[in-house]
């Protein structure tokens, strides 16, 4: 055979192997010849770096995303979308989140935003957000003012009210107090909030308070009113105050002869409440526990998917964050046009399978009562109404 025939030969057995290949990919591996469309939908998360919920945020953020964009990324017709996640350090001043949140929208075109998870510092996100039309996730704050008079704000956390009420509920129905104290900050939204809407509830459900004490300025020095209270020996006091004045006043009371056990609000979970002596035996509403994965499939998996990656348990902070990042998934699935019908999709959001539970927005807000903890010997402990 000559060398020209041969050189003819071997190009149709190329050929034929080209088109047996191509045929195999079609038919077994579901290839296509039509090019996949990828486009970018940037996230921005602001997270307080002076709060521990910081890294739990950050490795939530990252864990969702990078899951998201190793599978291919979300599908949206013939588009793949895949996320780019921008991180935003803010501090507990709010004229920082405000700030920032100009930055992420202004500067680094972000098409949403988690975060941040603090209600002032949320709140100042918020108000730039709002008037950018840019939809924003705000996953652990509580108070109403954040998404008030707003279209594309959400909160996916209880709010204070409802801890409030619960809070009341609880304390009226099944702690039963013999001498009940409530101290709270009135320049602060979210313990005023919660202080207010216990006292209501408590009192409408026919429970007697011994003392209520309130203060205006943060931080402010109360050692001879906690020292007064500390003498009367009350057996339970409501603080439903920022952490570190929470703490301060816990150790005041303590010093000062108190005896008696404490309940929380959810701003006890940032300063690691369980390792604080002071507060052992105490009771406070939160968002999440790790128990929860006994009862719950997507908790289960979370957990698990978590501690693979970074080596340590999440922690409420890190549920809230990686609800965000799915409602927002989830969201951005059904809508398949502006901003605006993000926003909307967000808000008529209806029984979404979250890792905190169920996720229904009621317009802006999620509705869920909150879960109770009870810190027992430097852990805490899902707490129920049977114990």
């Amino acid at each position: 055979m000559s060398k020209t025939s041969l050189s003819k030969s071997n190009r149709y057995f190329r050929r034929a192997i080209r088109i047996v290949l191509l045929l195999t990919c079609l038919i077994f591996s579901g290839c296509s010849s039509e090019k996949v469309e990828y486009q970018e939908f940037r996230v921005g998360l602001m997270y307080n770096t002076d709060t521990p919920g910081a890294l739990p945020s950050v490795q939530a953020a990252r864990l969702y995303v990078d899951n998201l964009n190793t599978k291919g990324g979300l599908k949206v017709d013939k588009k793949a979308i895949r996320y780019r996640l921008i991180e935003s350090e803010v501090s507990s001043n709010p004229s920082s989140a405000m700030l920032a949140a100009r930055e992420l929208i202004y500067e680094l075109h972000v098409d949403a935003i988690i975060g941040p998870n603090q209600s002032l510092l949320a709140a100042e996100a918020a108000a730039v957000a709002e008037v950018a039309n840019i939809p924003l996730i705000s996953q652990g704050s509580t108070n109403p003012i954040v998404t008030q008079n707003k279209k594309f704000v959400f909160q996916i956390a209880f709010n204070d009210q409802e801890q409030g009420v619960a809070l009341a509920k609880a304390a009226h129905r099944v702690i039963k107090p013999e001498k009940l104290v409530i101290i709270y900050g009135l320049s602060d939204p979210a313990s005023r909030a919660v202080g207010e809407s216990f006292i209501n509830k408590f009192q409408e459900l026919g429970g007697q308070l011994h003392k209520v004490l309130t203060y205006s300025l943060i931080n402010e020095k109360l050692e001879k009113q906690l020292a007064s209270i500390a003498q009367d020996q009350p057996d339970w006091i409501l603080l439903p105050n920022r952490y570190d004045e929470s703490l301060q006043q816990a150790k005041l009371l303590r010093a000062s002869g108190f005896n008696g056990l404490f309940l929380g609000s959810d701003n006890w979970s940032i300063i690691d409440s369980p390792k604080q002596p002071v507060l052992d035996g105490s009771i406070m509403t939160h968002h999440w526990h790790p128990q929860l994965i006994q009862v719950e499939v997507s908790s289960a998996r979370f957990f698990s998917d978590y501690i693979a990656r970074f080596e340590e348990p999440p922690t409420s902070m890190s549920a809230l964050t990686y609800d965000a990042f799915d409602v927002l998934t989830y969201s951005l699935k059904q809508c398949k046009g502006s901003k605006s019908e993000l926003a909307k999709q967000i808000s008529t959001l209806s029984g979404f399978p979250g890792i905190t539970g169920q996720i229904s927005l009621n317009g802006k807000e999620r509705v869920r009562e909150p879960i109770f903890l009870k810190i027992r010997a430097g852990e805490s402990y899902l707490w129920t109404s049977q114990e």
